[in-house]
């Protein structure tokens, strides 16, 4: 899934959607798998023109005063999410993972991992936040993809206690509860920046 939708660094599904002004949307990533469904299967296709997302955010103006699009180089971030798929050639070399995290049926956490670290490439206009961050995968769902407060607390600590220095928490749950509130302020205390998605994903279209 090289984010520039060589879905192989983020292992999603669906290809890029080409806009008016030369850009192209990413695709929908699925952050839970419906009862019966496939895992996501990857696509091999790269994006050849840079995502509206990245455009929108000014990565070339924080790449400018970051260490370009490689930045990152030395930082481990925590993916606690789907986990993250090893395979994929944006993330080569850089992913570990906590327990079982090394594979992601669901695709959202290789996704979410491509768009925090994906490396630059020729071939693909997309890169990473952070293209020389490594990635340390640590699973805060289940096999398809379901979170709870006691999951994502458990994911946070694990996370903590292995040295990131970023966490990133991608799934959300509608309410929290005082374990999740204690391993946040566990991994602050261990010096990590715990960043976290504020609702969950809508279930119908946006």
């Amino acid at each position: 899934m090289a984010l520039t939708l060589a879905l192989t660094v983020l292992g999603g599904p669906a290809h890029a959607v080409p806009l008016a002004d030369g850009g192209v949307n990413l695709p929908v990533i699925p952050s839970v798998l419906a009862a019966g469904a496939p895992c996501t299967a990857g696509s091999s296709s790269p994006a050849r023109a840079a995502p509206w997302e990245q455009r929108s955010l000014g990565l070339a103006r924080v790449w400018r005063t970051s260490g370009g699009s490689t930045g990152g180089a030395g930082v481990t971030v925590a993916v606690v999410d789907t986990g993250v798929s090893a395979q994929a050639p944006a993330l080569a070399g850089r992913v570990t993972a906590v327990g079982a995290a090394l594979g992601d049926c669901v695709g959202h956490g290789t996704f979410v991992a491509g768009l925090i670290a994906a490396a630059p490439s020729k071939q693909v206009r997309f890169a990473g936040v952070a293209g020389a961050a490594r990635v340390l995968a640590v699973r805060g769902t289940d096999a398809r993809g379901a979170a709870t407060a006691a999951s994502l607390a458990s994911a946070i600590r694990s996370a903590a206690q292995a040295g990131a220095e970023v966490i990133v928490v991608s799934p959300a749950v509608a309410h929290g509860s005082a374990d999740l509130t204690a391993a946040v302020a566990y991994a602050a205390e261990r010096d990590a920046l715990v960043i976290a998605a504020a609702a969950p994903d809508p279930t119908g279209p946006v």
